[in-house]
């Protein structure tokens, strides 16, 4: 199968390259200059894909990277597609943060709670709203997803877990799904030889606890065990120390995958001890 991959310099990008090509599918990369270039003059006419994933993305210039672009490249390919476009979304575009205990599905009413969850929310809305009968439209919203190359609060994680910092962080009770990137890019595969069309929300291990993430990072580097308790200080010293960025760590943030594994069969390849020893050590271990 012919799959254009857009935004394939990205963090998501480039693992979703590498392991789509490893799965048996021909890869045609689109960097930033090629995407540019492809919304300007449009693409060679007689290029033809049998899917086109868009993993473009970013926290800044929200409507134009999130809201605009995803519907911009579906009606500039759509003319050479043969199966289907999947949009590249984020958990953000449906809740960021859920209930304690509870995890939500498709069938939950998006409520975007950032200005990033919104504009990805707008930017489903609006590939959904240019959709044609005769092309699916595959949206996959996975959780915030980790791996070697991984920036954010991942790799503030990963920093101090290869210093061995302890870290306030067992007090947090409070359960998260995060995603190795890896995995991600299978299911990904997976849609598209599923041939999936509709919304969806995709997870590859039980959600964790920061303490739990922290420290399985922790002893992947070959520290043990660093998280430590620090009772209802806890929330306001994080909070403090990452700012915005505390969201990521101290709220429920748990998701139901159930309607996409039954759709596709998905398995991920690899498990949450694999994969955070993958995600700390690919380098250097």
């Amino acid at each position: 199968m012919e799959i254009a991959v857009v935004g394939a310099t990205g963090f998501v990008g480039s693992n979703l390259c590498r392991i789509l090509g490893k799965t048996g599918f021909s890869i045609t990369p689109f960097n930033r200059l090629a995407t540019e270039k492809l919304l300007r003059n449009g693409i060679d006419p007689e290029l033809r894909f049998d899917w086109v994933v868009n993993c473009t993305g970013g926290t800044q210039d929200l409507q134009t990277v999130n809201t605009r672009l995803p519907m911009q490249l579906y009606q500039q390919i759509n003319p050479h597609l043969d199966g289907g476009f999947l949009q590249v979304s984020s958990v953000a575009a449906g809740q960021s943060t859920t209930p304690e205990g509870i995890p939500i599905n498709e069938t939950d009413p998006a409520v975007p709670e950032t200005a990033y969850g919104r504009s990805k929310s707008e930017g489903e809305n609006a590939l959904n709203a240019v959709k044609k009968s005769s092309i699916k439209l595959c949206i996959l919203r996975p959780p915030i997803l980790y791996g070697a190359d991984a920036k954010g609060v991942f790799n503030l994680l990963k920093r101090s877990s290869r210093l061995g910092l302890p870290l306030p962080l067992a007090s947090l009770s409070n359960l998260r799904h995060f995603m190795f990137v890896e995995n991600f890019a299978y299911a990904v595969a997976s849609a598209i030889r599923s041939e999936l069309d509709g919304t969806y929300y995709v997870v590859d291990h039980p959600p964790k606890t920061v303490s739990q993430f922290y420290n399985a990072m922790c002893s992947a580097s070959g520290k043990g065990k660093r998280s430590f308790a620090l009772g209802p200080l806890t929330r306001p010293v994080i909070s403090a120390l990452l700012g915005s960025r505390a969201t990521s760590l101290i709220e429920n943030s748990c998701y139901d995958d159930t309607k996409f594994r039954q759709a596709t069969g998905f398995q991920p390849p690899k498990d949450f001890n694999s994969a955070i020893a993958n995600s700390i050590c690919a380098s250097d271990c």
